[in-house]
């Protein structure tokens, strides 16, 4: 979905498009707590702990959508890109989240039973 509606903006197909779009809130992240850094004296003296590394863990609250965020955010991109959808006919696995998939996502059993394992 993101690489769709990057094509569509870069095609400037969303002329609409919010100039500093805004998130849906993302309630299955707010009780996440980012690992602990050991203190300076605990790291070997040759690998101290590089400033990518502590960047990625203050910004990984943003970057985990764990069910049932998924689908908000996947929603939240269909309707940015319904602008460009126009009077089109486009397929309907690119105007909405299936209803199989959301409840497929939620049948843990599918991997012993498709796999074995």
């Amino acid at each position: 979905m993101q690489a769709r509606l990057q094509a569509l903006y870069w095609a400037d197909l969303l002329p609409s498009f919010p100039t500093s779009p805004k998130l849906p809130e993302n309630p299955s992240t707010a009780n996440l707590t980012p690992p602990q850094t050991p203190p300076p004296d605990a790291l070997p003296a040759q690998t101290p702990p590089s400033a990518s590394a502590r960047i990625s863990e203050s910004t990984r609250k943003e970057l985990i959508f764990a069910v049932p965020y998924e689908w908000t955010y996947t929603r939240y991109l269909f309707d940015l890109m319904k602008e460009a959808d126009g009077g089109e006919e486009i397929p309907d696995h690119w105007k909405e989240v299936e209803e199989w998939r959301v409840e497929r996502r939620f049948d843990t059993g599918l991997r012993k039973r498709l796999l074995g394992y």
